[in-house]
């Protein structure tokens, strides 16, 4: 173990962190309940002092092990990973942050990487990690930085930056960064791209209004909890799968809203705190579904 240790303790040398910052992004990676491997936290340092000192974009095949690692790592225990870029990047660890967000100079750093590199593969790695800043990322980008999601052959990848267009910029400025992108580069933009972008467009309008409808009754209205539970099954529902695993897994800025809806009531059908990143994925989104089903079986008997 002491070996181990030591291992770590030499990464962080070489990636150029010193003194308390040091000791405490140590203290995180040797703390058994974060259970990070030694070569994943080797790598870990490895991809942050890359970002920090400009390197990245000339690591050639090492950049996309050090992305597929830290997105795991993310997703296994990201308050804790997120805690680590804090102390490389600002040498201090905030107590308390919405989501645990990453740094905003890490941040920068990926988006400079996400609009200069040529891979694709890499470049869909990078995007997935911004995209999950929701609005830091906002601030920081502009519609003509996204643009070039239309042409992305990841579905997935290239649905959410459109979404995020839309959602963040507004319709009109989304359509408009994209057009102007397909004129400037002369790419015709495929015919089934430009039907999905505009059923998505459709999907997200309709989306807000219900939202703004939803908001507005709950603003002026008081409810039980049995009253709140059943909205919540009615509403759940009313969605298709597809629908479900978007509002499950959607990026911060959903989960915050339905947070910020719900106030400082307790709900029955719906969990809202997100589950534990555990190195089980598909139990996490099972024990989801669980709660949307028990929930409706709940109304079902109240009413």
């Amino acid at each position: 173990m002491h070996a181990l240790h030591g291992d770590l303790e030499a990464a962080v040398e070489t990636a150029g962190v010193s003194g308390k910052a040091a000791n405490q992004i140590l203290a995180i990676l040797h703390h058994a309940s974060n259970r990070i491997p030694t070569y994943k936290g080797a790598r870990l340092l490895g991809f942050l002092a890359s970002l920090k000192t400009g390197e990245f974009l000339s690591l050639a095949s090492r950049k996309r092990t050090f992305l597929e690692n830290f997105a795991e790592l993310l997703h296994w225990n990201r308050r804790s990973v997120s805690s680590i870029c804090h102390l490389f990047f600002e040498v201090t660890c905030p107590q308390e942050r919405t989501e645990a967000q990453l740094p905003e100079e890490m941040v920068k750093q990926l988006l400079m990487a996400g609009k200069m590199e040529r891979n694709d593969r890499v470049k869909i790695l990078v995007w997935d990690l911004l995209l999950k800043e929701g609005d830091q990322l906002a601030r920081l980008v502009s519609p003509e930085d996204i643009a070039f999601a239309l042409w992305l052959d990841e579905p997935l990848t290239r649905n959410k930056l459109i979404i995020f267009g839309v959602r963040h910029f507004g319709v009109e400025k989304a359509m408009q960064a994209f057009w102007a992108h397909a004129s400037k580069n002369g790419r015709a933009i495929p015919s089934n791209i430009s039907r999905q972008f505009m059923e998505l467009v459709r999907a997200e309008t309709r989306m807000k209004n219900r939202r703004d409808i939803l908001s507005g009754i709950m603003e002026g209205s008081e409810f039980s909890y049995e009253e709140m539970d059943r909205l919540w099954s009615d509403h759940l529902s009313s969605q298709n799968r597809f629908e479900l695993i978007r509002i499950c897994l959607s990026d911060s800025d959903a989960l915050s809203w339905m947070k910020g809806l719900k106030g400082d009531r307790e709900q029955l059908a719906f969990n809202f705190k997100p589950a534990h990143r555990g190195l089980d994925a598909v139990a996490a989104f099972a024990s989801r579904v669980y709660a949307i089903r028990a929930g409706k079986q709940g109304s079902a008997q109240i009413f």
